[in-house]
């Protein structure tokens, strides 16, 4: 059987989140976004928690509202249509499958959604100090974006590069500006943009 028959996870997702990345893996997938608990000994059980159902490609966790606590990005469903970003209610580590009904532990609450098309490529971090998340469109106009939150809730899109076709992102930051190294399919070129800070 496949990947949902054995029980296994069909996607290329997985990222460790904030303050419990030494405790706490998220992976995504065909089959929606999980919460693995790790133990702490060599011996410990995994705890997995299943928090959606919705297919998702990638994710990444970046503060994005300067509150001290990561929110989710993900691109949805697999090299999707949308971009979203999500407060993750009840992150403390080692919550495990017990939530009951009503039990908010795992809950992602929406926060913005941007449209994109046949999203690839997500990176999320501070862009010349501001929280931001880059996202490719292998598809539609293309586009490389920049998405920065300065304030209020919606994040200010800014279009690095026109039909790239992004495939896969990289940044390096450097003093004052920040270098975005893009594989862009659409030019068959590994191009770097420089972004500084206003």
């Amino acid at each position: 059987g496949g990947a949902a028959d054995s029980g296994g996870v069909s996607g290329p997702g997985a990222a460790a989140a904030g303050k419990e990345a030494a405790a706490t893996l998220y992976i995504s997938g065909a089959e929606g976004l999980f919460r693995a608990a790790i133990p702490a000994g060599r011996h410990g059980r995994w705890q997995f928690e299943q928090l959606t159902t919705t297919e998702i490609s990638e994710l990444g966790f970046v503060d994005l509202d300067g509150d001290g606590t990561e929110e989710l990005v993900t691109i949805e469903p697999f090299h999707g249509d949308r971009l979203v970003a999500y407060r993750v209610a009840g992150t403390e580590t080692g919550t495990g499958t017990g939530a009951g009904p009503g039990d908010r532990r795992g809950a992602l609450e929406p926060l913005w959604t941007h449209r994109i098309a046949f999203g690839h490529g997500l990176w999320v971090g501070p862009i010349a100090g501001v929280p931001s998340v880059i996202v490719g469109n292998r598809r539609g106009h293309g586009n490389l974006e920049l998405l920065r939150m300065r304030g209020g809730d919606r994040p200010e899109v800014i279009t690095l590069a026109e039909n790239t076709g992004t495939a896969q992102v990289a940044v390096v930051h450097d003093g004052p500006v920040d270098h975005v190294v893009a594989t862009n399919q659409n030019s068959g070129e590994v191009v770097r943009y420089t972004v500084r800070g206003d």
